[in-house]
Formats: structure tokens, C-alpha cells, sequence
């Protein structure tokens, strides 16, 4: 686990932010896909350094973490 000095202040802002949880929550996608939301959350594998959401995948958070 990093140090809570290394832990992030901020969403991210890469390309790749649009397929991140806490943007997609933030635009209901948990509830008008709500299929395709419950498999990128089933049996997580990865933890948001800054929001604690987790995902199966780790392209879907953040900053992710390994659980």
C-alpha cells in the first residue's frame, strides 16, 4: 500500500478517465447499464487510491491499487 503522503488530492485527468468509475457513477452509467456496471465491479481486483470504489479492472479506476 503506498504512504499517505503518496496518495492523490485529485481525480485523475488522463484519456482514459472516461471509463473510470467515478465518472461514469457521476453520469448515472450504474444506472442506465446497469449489466454492464455490475461486471466491472464483480469480484474487484483493484481499489481507487482516492475515491474507494473498486473494479475488476484496473483501467476502470483512478488510481488503482491492488486488493
Amino acid at each position: 500500500m503506498e504512504q499517505e503522503s503518496e496518495l492523490p488530492n485529485a481525480r485523475c485527468e488522463t484519456e482514459g478517465h472516461s471509463r473510470h468509475l467515478c465518472i461514469l457513477t457521476d453520469q448515472f452509467f450504474h444506472l442506465r447499464h446497469a449489466d454492464e456496471y455490475k461486471a466491472m465491479v464483480a469480484k474487484p481486483r483493484f481499489k481507487c487510491l482516492f475515491c474507494g470504489r473498486t473494479a475488476k479492472s484496473d483501467q476502470n479506476v483512478c488510481y488503482p491499487a491492488e486488493l
